[in-house]
């Protein structure tokens, strides 16, 4: 026996038993409901949530160089710009937000062309003293700037072109409406699937803490508002790539983006991204910013059809149906599907991903054209059919392993199909993969 080697098990077993019992460094419970989570040699604030092991507010991004970004703050280098100023990458400095360091710094432009817009107030607006539009283009790359005193609102982005842009009054201050953006990129703009940006949504659990909303799943317990909880039924667009034109909305407590007719609370209204203006209000904060862009899109659906993005009330679907989700009782939160997301979410979320996703991207325009059409009493009536057959869809998926056929129609190749499946029962294969 290598004694040397023996006394080197021993001391190191010794130095970790100590370590474990040691509170400086033994993560720290936190069951009080009032505390938020672990953190280092803490506990946080329920209002609260832990980067680097310090404790930072809610709404912050994360960490730079030792300190907690502030919303709508980020890190640029060792300075820390403000929801209202871009980043040189090159040097690390914090540049103001004018269409020249847009064209420049995000679109990576540099031959800029400026165009002064003689007369552009839009139809019965009652423009402020002062305030002008000026177009900026560099490329496929357009921004619009209004400048009036003491303020200033751009409207930006890198891959599409602005049509019907005009100055308009909000609140009393110089600001513009852009009400067409051209989609020859393909990106569309997200028409009956409304959706947050995948890659920087973030939504709050039930205790407080901040997650990726890509992160949720069917099941999740999350806040529909400052002081409400709602769950997750099912969240679209997890498992694919799906672009779509973005509206982004700087606001003094951070930044959201999400498509132009997902419908937000926007001046004490639930109506489409694309009204806010600057100085419009989103709950208690004003936005400052709205810029235009192209990118990867999520949405959870939930039960209330409501959910906080970044710290903004929002709900689950376009403008379209909107109001019906929320006043409505049926099909949330009383639906069959919904009960099934309840018991069986991790099997419903796996449904969803594998048939529904590309079903309802197919079927959306047709969805809102009879939602249109049809007078409510139908719409409620093809909602209760729809739920019906999405719901056994969900039974013959999850039992009898058919695949791209569900609904009611597939009753009679499912019935063929049962002593196929006894081999495989409750299809292990595939919700394990999922």
């Amino acid at each position: 026996i290598d004694l040397g080697l023996m006394k080197a098990i021993i001391f190191c077993a010794i130095v970790g038993l100590a370590t474990a019992a040691d509170p400086a460094t033994s993560p720290i419970d936190c069951p009080n409901i009032a505390a938020g989570p672990s953190c280092g040699k803490g506990c946080c604030q329920l209002t609260h949530q832990c980067f680097e092991s310090q404790c930072c507010g809610t709404t912050s991004a994360g960490m730079c160089n030792g300190e907690c970004l502030r919303a709508g703050e980020h890190c640029c280098g060792t300075n820390i710009c403000s929801s209202m100023q871009l980043c040189d990458q090159n040097d690390g400095n914090c540049v103001a937000n004018t269409c020249e360091n847009i064209l420049k710094y995000t679109c990576d432009k540099n031959d800029v062309t400026t165009t002064p817009l003689p007369n552009p107030a839009c139809s019965g607006a009652n423009v402020p003293a002062g305030c002008s539009l000026t177009k900026y283009e560099a490329g496929n790359a357009q921004c619009y700037q209004a400048s009036g005193v003491g303020n200033h609102q751009t409207t930006s982005s890198c891959t599409h072109s602005f049509t019907d842009v005009c100055l308009s009054t909000s609140l009393g201050v110089c600001s513009m409406s852009a009400t067409t953006m051209s989609d020859d990129d393909g990106g569309g703009d997200g028409g009956g699937n409304p959706c947050f940006a995948k890659a920087s949504t973030h939504a709050l659990h039930a205790d407080g803490t901040t997650v990726l909303m890509s992160a949720l799943r069917a099941g999740d317990l999350i806040k529909d508002g400052p002081h409400s909880t709602t769950r997750v039924v099912v969240n679209q667009h997890r498992m694919v790539d799906r672009q779509s034109r973005l509206l982004t909305l700087d606001h003094s407590e951070g930044t959201l983006s999400l498509t132009p007719d997902h419908a937000l609370e926007l001046d004490g209204k639930m109506i489409a991204a694309r009204e806010a203006l600057v100085g419009s209000k989103l709950g208690d904060v004003e936005v400052l910013r709205v810029a235009y862009s192209l990118g990867a899109v999520i949405n959870p659906i939930t039960a209330s059809g409501k959910i906080l993005a970044d710290g903004v009330v929002a709900s689950c679907a376009p403008e379209w149906i909107a109001e019906w989700l929320i006043t409505s009782y049926v099909p949330l939160p009383i639906s069959l599907a919904n009960l099934l997301s309840y018991l069986f979410p991790h099997a419903v979320q796996c449904y969803y991903d594998t048939l529904l996703e590309s079903f309802f991207n197919a079927t959306s325009s047709t969805l809102i054209h009879l939602k249109a059409s049809l007078p409510a009493t139908l719409v409620l009536l093809l909602f209760v059919v729809a739920d019906l057959a999405v719901s056994f869809g969900f039974i013959f998926f999850s039992f009898f392993d058919l695949k791209g056929i569900f609904g009611l129609v597939v009753l009679p190749l499912a019935m063929k199909a049962t002593c196929k499946a006894c081999g495989s029962a409750f299809n292990e294969r595939r919700l394990i993969a999922c």
